[in-house]
């Protein structure tokens, strides 16, 4: 009978090791598995911001450097090719592609040559 009682205790001792061991790793689960998601989700937070600002950037600059340097100079060519061609004509000599006639009648009447120099 002696020998059934250290059995019997044995097993009871086991027993509440065992579910004291299954609390324990319950509670250092939940904690640990808290701990990383809390430890996980900051440092992945703030490392995604900071790739995704920076791609996001450097992209758009590209996009918008390369599109406003386009519609740029096309607005900036074709307004001052306008306003050069405006301000050019009727006020002396403007760059313009003469006639064979036009040249000689010019010629004719241009006394540029006979100016005094010095």
């Amino acid at each position: 009978m002696k020998w059934i009682k250290r059995i019997l205790i044995s097993i009871v001792l086991l027993v509440v090791v065992a579910f004291g061991s299954v609390i324990l790793y319950g509670v250092a689960y939940g904690g640990g598995e808290i701990a990383g998601y809390d430890s996980g989700y900051g440092s992945g937070y703030s490392t995604g911001q900071e790739a995704g600002y920076s791609s996001g950037r450097q992209d758009g600059y590209n996009e918008g450097h390369s599109s406003g340097k386009a519609e740029g100079y096309t607005e900036g060519y074709d307004g001052g090719f306008d306003e050069g061609v405006e301000a050019g004509l009727g006020h002396g000599y403007s760059l313009r592609d003469p006639t064979y006639r036009q040249a000689l009648d010019f010629l004719k009447r241009d006394k540029t040559d006979r100016g005094e120099y010095i």
